[in-house]
C-alpha cells in the first residue's frame, strides 16, 4: 500500500508542478518581452494568457522529446536536470548580488538582522552552486550552451531599440580616472606596409 500511496502523491505533485511550470514558461518570456529583452511576439496576450509563450514552450519541449525518443528515460532525466540548472542560475546570481549588497551597503543595519540576512544569502548561494554542480558535467555543458544562445538575441534586441552600440560610441576616448598622455606615442621605425 505504501508504494501505491507514493505513486498517487507523485501523480498529484506532477500535475501541480505541470501547471506551475506551464505558467512560468509563459510568464517569464512575457515579462522579458515587456522589458524589451525578448522578441515582441512573447509580449502579446489573448485575454490574460500569453498564448505565444505557452505554445513556444510546448512545441520546444515536444521537439526535444521527439528528437530523442529512442531513449526516453535519458531524455526525461536530461530535461529535468537542465530545467533545474536553468532555474538555479538566476538564483545563484540573485543570492550573490544580495550577499554583495549586504556586505557593501547594509552594515548599518542591526547586527542580528545583518548576520541573519548574510547567513540566508550565503546559504542560498551555496545551495544554488551545489544544485548546479550536482546536475553533472554534461548538463552544465548543455545549460551553458543554452544560456550562451541568448546572448546574440539580447544584442540583437538591444541594437533594435538603439541601446546597444550608442553607449560605446558616446563613451569618452580617455577614461576620466587616467591622465591624458602628455605626448603622442612614438611612430614605429622602418617601412610602412
Amino acid at each position: 500500500w505504501a508504494g501505491n500511496a507514493v505513486a498517487v502523491a507523485a501523480i498529484v505533485s506532477g500535475i501541480g508542478a505541470l501547471g506551475g511550470w506551464t505558467m512560468i514558461c509563459a510568464e517569464m518570456p512575457y515579462a522579458a518581452a515587456r522589458e524589451g529583452l525578448f522578441p515582441k511576439a512573447f509580449a502579446r496576450k489573448r485575454g490574460d494568457t500569453p498564448v505565444f509563450g505557452i505554445l513556444a514552450a510546448t512545441v520546444l519541449a515536444s521537439l526535444i522529446t521527439v528528437a530523442a525518443y529512442s531513449s526516453f528515460d535519458h531524455v526525461f532525466t536530461t530535461i529535468v536536470l537542465l530545467s533545474v540548472l536553468t532555474a538555479a542560475i538566476p538564483y545563484l546570481f540573485s543570492a550573490a548580488a544580495q550577499l554583495y549588497w549586504l556586505l557593501t551597503h547594509a552594515p548599518q543595519a542591526s547586527r542580528g538582522r545583518f548576520v541573519r540576512d548574510v547567513a540566508v544569502a550565503g546559504t542560498a548561494l551555496a545551495f544554488s552552486y551545489w544544485s548546479i554542480q550536482g546536475s553533472g558535467y554534461q548538463t552544465v555543458y548543455y545549460g551553458l550552451f543554452t544560456v550562451l544562445l541568448g546572448i546574440p538575441v539580447y544584442i540583437y534586441l538591444k541594437r533594435d531599440r538603439g541601446e546597444y552600440g550608442e553607449q560605446a560610441a558616446s563613451a569618452p576616448a580617455v577614461s576620466p580616472e587616467l591622465p591624458a598622455p602628455s605626448s603622442p606615442a612614438p611612430k614605429p621605425r622602418g617601412r610602412a606596409a
